[in-house]
């Protein structure tokens, strides 16, 4: 196809390299610009080029992609970097998630760092609006979550690897074929990348020991992607992009007014983006804003208070030097903090807690923790409707009140039943131990094994937990279940019964295999093993089903909500 045929439009004035940047072939854009290199500056009727195509639709996985577009589309008049399409193309990348080349782009272009959108957004609302683009908001695994903070990036190698898409951003035309040659996996960012570069270079070598440390290497990648450490490291990296993102945003900010103008503190105050709250702070600071005016004119901490951001409200709190100005300020209902730490939690931050008690007994201790800061001729002030915190409180909880007490209910019921019938099978065992009894005085004939002393203890404690368990239990249905119920008496309750119920299952399963023991150890030794292992899978089982139950429990009890002063 001739140079012109490519030129070609349709009735919405697309060219092909339009419909190729949304198609996400990252070959055929590169052939196409390869004959063409004026078809990336060539707009749409709605005055769209390519690059900003590809930015809409664009997943992580075509990242090559949207940098090869970003080098090749050149800053000409009309520029596509200039005016409210270029301040919607960089809002439109960042909502994708390439952090990374939105800041090479706010460099380059840094007019764009606070250019705002035909809908008022900025570059800084779109990332509180993002709370996964930071460490604080991402939804990380039990075991991601552990060893995020020992995973280590190595920021200046992977800007070694995206320093030649920055010379190719500089004059496009002039080494474009680079970029073109480059693998998919060599994309900007990409330590996984740079490493397997530098393998197969030492593979291409004749020395035995440079082969052996590349395949040496390699295998450690392969461990560390099945470990789960190669996603977490492209998460870890994302992180830093988008901090890297804010820091340099916040930089080029020289007038309050910009904050004034838009929503982007109160923003991440809402969705709880701690590190971009930091920022804000720094600029505030940094532009001689008035604390107390700040305090007025934002509503931060009437908005981390509804919102249940402790983080947060902890962070601004103690940074605060007008704490006194905290408990008495009103927004435009007559509301204080402690009316709006009143108000029943949103539902991201309440569905976060298991269980419709947890979630009661969390409520109040933030209620409880909010009354503290208020003070005492504040705690008892009506809003504009005459209503009072606590009389608010009642009301937006009577219906998780009643959900709670069912959730207890059936908890203790279904916890009770599985106690009951433990501590029956372990009373009965008392009297019929292994082996049987001498006919001449009754004494137990394996009375001097060691095995036996084991089951008579396991047992014991089995039973005196179970029927611990089962006397909690039997409480917890007979309770009362007023509000303050569920704030101590009531998850004590619960822990104590589960606490006993799992000693009881364990020491019941010590018993049964000491029993095992006695009866076979002499003439089949060698199944006494594989029984006792096969004993573990119950307890094991209800670790895996109760644990987390129990831990919620124990986090949400001891959780600090208390702001820090």
């Amino acid at each position: 196809m001739s140079t012109e045929a490519l030129e070609l439009r349709d009735s919405s004035g697309s060219t092909v390299l339009h419909y190729a940047a949304i198609s996400g072939n990252i070959d055929l854009v590169k052939s196409i610009v390869r004959r063409n290199p004026n078809l990336p500056q060539i707009r749409n009727n709605y005055g769209w080029t390519p690059l900003f195509y590809a930015a809409t639709v664009a997943t992580l996985q075509q990242k090559e992609m949207l940098w090869h577009l970003c080098s090749v589309t050149r800053n000409e008049d009309p520029s596509p970097f200039a005016g409210a399409l270029g301040a919607e193309l960089i809002c439109n990348i960042t909502a994708s998630g390439f952090y990374d080349i939105s800041l090479h782009l706010v460099k380059r272009y840094p007019h764009l760092a606070t250019a705002f959108c035909g809908n008022e957004d900025t570059l800084l609302l779109v990332m509180a609006q993002r709370p996964s683009a930071f460490q604080s908001g991402s939804q990380l695994g039990f075991w991601q979550h552990r060893i995020y903070p020992y995973v280590t990036v190595d920021v200046q190698l992977i800007d070694a690897i995206r320093h030649t898409y920055r010379r190719n951003m500089e004059d496009p035309l002039e080494d474009s074929g680079d970029i073109a040659r480059v693998p998919v996996w060599f994309q900007p960012g990409t330590y996984l990348g740079e490493v397997l570069r530098r393998l197969t270079r030492l593979l291409q070598k004749v020395n035995g020991y440079l082969v052996f440390l590349s395949v040496t290497r390699l295998l450690w990648k392969v461990i560390e992607y099945l470990a789960g450490v190669t996603k977490v490291r492209e998460t870890k990296l994302s992180h830093i992009n988008a901090i890297k993102l804010v820091k340099h945003i916040c930089r080029q900010i020289q007038s309050s007014e910009f904050f004034q103008n838009s929503k982007i503190f109160t923003t991440a105050i809402e969705f709880g983006v701690i590190e971009l709250v930091v920022e804000c702070l720094e600029s505030f600071r940094r532009l001689n804003v008035s604390e107390s005016e700040l305090i007025k004119e934002t509503s931060m901490f009437h908005i981390a208070v509804e919102h249940r951001r402790e983080n947060i409200f902890n962070l601004v709190y103690g940074r605060t030097v007008a704490k006194m100005l905290v408990g008495s300020i009103k927004d435009e209902f007559g509301n204080t903090i402690l009316h709006l730490a009143a108000k029943l939690a949103p539902s991201p931050q309440l569905n976060s807690i298991s269980g419709a008690a947890l979630q009661m007994q969390r409520e109040l201790q933030w209620f409880k923790e909010v009354e503290m800061l208020v003070q005492p001729m504040h705690r008892e002030s009506k809003n504009k409707d005459g209503k009072t915190a606590r009389v608010i409180f009642t009301e937006e909880h009577k219906d998780l009140v009643e959900k709670g007490e069912k959730w207890m209910k059936a908890t203790s019921s279904s916890c009770m039943v599985a106690a009951t019938l433990i501590a029956t099978v372990t009373f009965a065992a008392a009297f019929t131990v292994p082996g049987g009894n001498q006919s001449e005085n009754g004494i137990p004939i394996f009375i001097e094994s060691n095995y036996f002393m084991i089951f008579t203890i396991s047992d014991a404690l089995s039973l005196f937990s179970s029927l611990t368990s089962v006397l909690m239990f039997l409480t917890i249905p007979i309770s009362r279940y007023a509000e303050e119920d569920f704030l101590y008496s009531l998850p004590k309750r619960l822990i104590i019964g589960l606490t006993s119920l799992f000693i009881s299952i364990a020491t019941m399963m010590m018993a049964f295999s000491a029993a095992l023991a006695i009866v076979l150890t002499e003439r089949l030794p060698w199944v006494f093993i594989p029984i006792s292992l096969l004993a573990c899978i119950p307890v094991t089982l209800f670790a895996f089903l109760q644990i987390p139950l129990f831990v919620e429990i124990l986090r949400t009890k001891a959780r600090d909500l208390q702001p820090k002063k």
